[in-house]
């Protein structure tokens, strides 16, 4: 997914963000956050009680509580949320195996692009996965952190880690192979 290019230049309301313009910042990127949020959920039933417009006021509303951030840029902004909105959905499904012991609660899963075809894992095993791949590739479990819950694009994601598109389509593709094998 392509973060909206017609979006407004938000970098000026995100540097200005201590003084109330997270709200506006939140009403220009309200609809791209939302599919991004939407993406987790592809191809599942509608089981599981968290939906994508909550998941987007919690990370909003985590994002609200921060201090001294600064941005540099749309993207970096929308990096920097999907990691939010990944600690919200793996916060959120640990808190109901804990309430519910399993009983009656479907897993919330993810669909994948790893492999030749789409695969469904638990976004607990993924994150499980995501962090032991970051003990041994920090750089590599980024880029799969932005393109699975930021929804960036190969591009997006060397602009915001600044390096090159040819060193992100390299680690995206060792990474993936590392979290189908890890997660298989």
């Amino acid at each position: 997914m392509q973060l909206n290019p017609d979006i407004g230049d938000i970098t000026q309301l995100l540097q200005n963000s201590d003084s109330g313009d997270l709200d506006e910042v939140l009403n220009l990127t309200y609809n791209e956050l939302k599919k991004i949020a939407r993406s987790f959920f592809s191809g599942q039933e509608n089981a599981h009680t968290i939906q994508p417009t909550v998941l987007v006021h919690e990370a909003f509303m985590k994002l609200q509580n921060k201090k001294g951030l600064d941005f540099q840029s749309r993207g970096h902004f929308y990096a920097f949320l999907g990691t939010i909105m990944r600690h919200v959905l793996v916060d959120y499904i640990r808190k109901k195996k804990a309430e519910k012991r399993g009983s009656g609660y479907s897993e919330v899963t993810m669909v994948t692009g790893l492999g030749s075809t789409p695969s469904k894992w638990d976004i607990l095993d993924v994150d499980r996965s995501l962090n032991r791949l970051e003990k041994k590739n920090a750089r590599r479990a980024r880029v799969v952190e932005l393109k699975f819950f930021a929804g960036a694009t190969n591009q997006e994601i060397a602009d915001v880690l600044e390096v090159s598109l040819a060193t992100i389509e390299r680690d995206w593709a060792l990474a993936r192979a590392w979290l189908h094998k890890d997660l298989t």
